[in-house]
């Protein structure tokens, strides 16, 4: 009975240190400008990687009608970039960032983390601590959800927009929880790629790497791997929004999917980039002509034969 008791009391400890509670750091009326930092006031030490900030501000001022913002450490140095507000004048709105090791670290060893931006009037900072982690992301059935040649060259163009409603519809099919999203790319110079929520969210997926860009989990096979929580699922399929993949550098956007596998499986070969296959004409897998001589598979009228 005893040592029933110990188990229950300790149980109970269990629940209480790891209750999510919300705290109130700051709250005022501070206009964002590039030249202003908002200091955040926090002591850095009893916050832990995956707590919650969330960020409340009335959007205004801008006639652009966007309204972003950096974390500085005390040197001005951005930690984070990148972080809006859904812009509509004179609403107040809120944005949410999960404090990462990189962003941690800054805010003990850099003097602490600041706000800079435009487009906001800052009016309330909150810390959430203690939040029970999104489910481990895992890989899905195979599944190809997107294929084409979209390249990505130029913030705010030529970006590769995921809002269709053949796209939704079967994105909405297939990520049901918390998963892996595999996106198959080529090229580019120094690439950086960023997903961007159609709802107006940056910061949405689960592998932020610095300044979010999502380069940093590419492959040697060319594969990015990007988890997606149950957060970006629902709101990427609420009223069609969708999502938009961008960023900078020249690179290929190829495939789309679930898995490593099904993007690959989907890259063309070359034989498919062959736009006109010649009747009586054959060819190997690559799409090369060859003569009759030729050993192997080959691709006559259509259809494939091994010639021995």
């Amino acid at each position: 009975m005893k040592k029933m008791l110990t188990i229950c009391f300790a149980l109970m400890a269990a629940v209480v240190m790891n209750a999510e509670t919300t705290t109130t750091l700051w709250t005022g009326s501070d206009t964002a400008a590039w030249d202003n930092r908002i200091e955040i006031p926090c002591n850095w030490t009893t916050v832990s990687e995956g707590d919650v900030l969330t960020f409340t501000a009335v959007t205004e001022g801008n006639a652009e009608k966007w309204a972003s913002f950096h974390l500085l450490s005390a040197a001005w140095n951005k930690v984070v970039t990148d972080l809006k507000f859904p812009y509509e004048e004179g609403a107040t709105k809120t944005c949410t960032f999960t404090m990462t090791a990189v962003a941690l670290d800054s805010a003990l060893n850099a003097g602490g983390l600041g706000v800079q931006g435009l487009g906001f009037t800052l009016k309330k900072i909150e810390l959430t601590t203690g939040k029970t982690p999104e489910p481990a992301v895992e890989d899905l059935a195979d599944s190809v959800l997107w294929t084409g040649e979209q390249t990505i060259d130029g913030w705010g163009t030529n970006c590769l927009a995921l809002n269709d409603s053949a796209f939704i519809a079967t994105f909405k099919g297939v990520y049901t929880c918390a998963a892996n999203m595999y996106i198959l790319v080529e090229g580019g110079t120094n690439p950086d790629l960023r997903i961007a929520g159609g709802w107006g969210e940056w910061n949405v997926t689960a592998y932020p790497a610095d300044g979010y860009n999502h380069m940093g989990a590419k492959d040697e096979d060319g594969v990015v791997k990007v988890g997606l929580t149950m957060d970006f699922i629902n709101k990427a399929t609420t009223d069609n929004k969708g999502f938009f993949i961008w960023g900078n550098g020249g690179f290929v956007v190829k495939a789309i999917g679930t898995t490593k596998a099904a993007v690959m499986n989907a890259k063309p070969t070359a034989l498919e980039t062959v736009r006109v296959l010649k009747n009586g004409v054959r060819y190997n897998l690559l799409g090369q002509e060859v003569n009759e001589y030729y050993k192997g598979i080959v691709i006559l009228d259509g259809k494939k034969m091994l010639v021995k």
